[in-house]
């Protein structure tokens, strides 16, 4: 089905006229005319978005590229109905129905879930499955990386709040470190911790970035482990650097000011 025929089925499912859509998005009624006629090969994306707005569809869906639209012309080409496929591929209808809102999952891309089911089913490529229902996952972080090392991320931290650590009678062991309270809850932050680092640690847990894996948004149980993997790198480099720069602090030795 062509992104022109795509458009008519739309608006014949919502009984809306050429007058009105153009009235409603915008969009001029030659050019319209045009796009509907098949005359324009390659319309403007910003025309074919205001369509796709106004239907509430993505500009996948309206080109064709999204895995509802892929899943919609195999089964006419196939002759079947979506409450058959559902009934087959053991996969709710109303998911079905509403495949191109949804957000991807890990569970989704494996072994006999819901992409292969799909891919299996229809005879379609998994390649071209799997493709358009990567589009829908969220934007993964763009903003900019921090390529240091540890020790040079942390190099210049100011230690004047902290105590001498170099007493063995200070030092925890990892388990030790994040051993859990009389509540089951961890404890987050180490005794031996500075105003700072107690700063620095809650600022990396309210940084509203994503948790992903390959893409994929983690989430629940799964995103807790990781954030507790992260707590302890975190402490751990903290730890190791004051430990660092304690021992070059004392190779130093004391300063003498006295004349004599």
């Amino acid at each position: 089905m062509n992104v022109y025929s795509k458009i008519e089925e739309l608006m014949a499912e919502k009984g809306i006229s050429r007058y009105k859509l153009s009235k409603d998005t915008g969009i001029p009624y030659s050019t319209l005319t045009q796009i509907l006629n098949g005359r324009t090969k390659d319309p403007q994306i910003s025309a074919l978005q205001a369509i796709a707005d106004y239907f509430d569809k993505s500009l996948d869906y309206i080109s064709n590229n999204s895995l509802g639209a892929i899943i919609k012309n195999r089964l006419t080409e196939i002759g079947i109905t979506m409450e058959e496929l559902s009934e087959q591929t053991k996969i709710p209808l109303d998911k079905l129905q509403n495949i191109d809102n949804l957000q991807p999952t890990p569970l989704d891309y494996e072994k006999d879930g819901l992409l292969d089911r799909l891919s299996r089913y229809l005879g379609v490529s998994s390649y071209a499955i799997t493709s358009a229902y990567a589009r829908q996952e969220p934007p993964a972080y763009d903003g900019p990386q921090d390529k240091r090392s540890i020790e040079e991320i942390f190099a210049n931290e100011d230690f004047n709040e902290a105590t001498e650590y170099e007493s063995p009678n200070q030092l925890k062991s990892f388990e030790e470190t994040f051993a859990r309270d009389d509540h089951n809850e961890p404890s987050q932050i180490p005794e031996w911790a500075t105003s700072k680092d107690a700063r620095d640690f809650k600022h990396m847990l309210e940084e509203d970035t994503p948790v992903m894996f390959d893409g994929v948004p983690i989430e629940g149980e799964a995103k807790q482990r990781v954030m507790d993997v992260l707590t302890g790198l975190f402490w751990e480099a903290k730890e190791l650097n004051k430990k660092t720069y304690g021992r070059k602090k004392n190779k130093k030795g004391p300063t003498d000011n006295s004349n004599g």
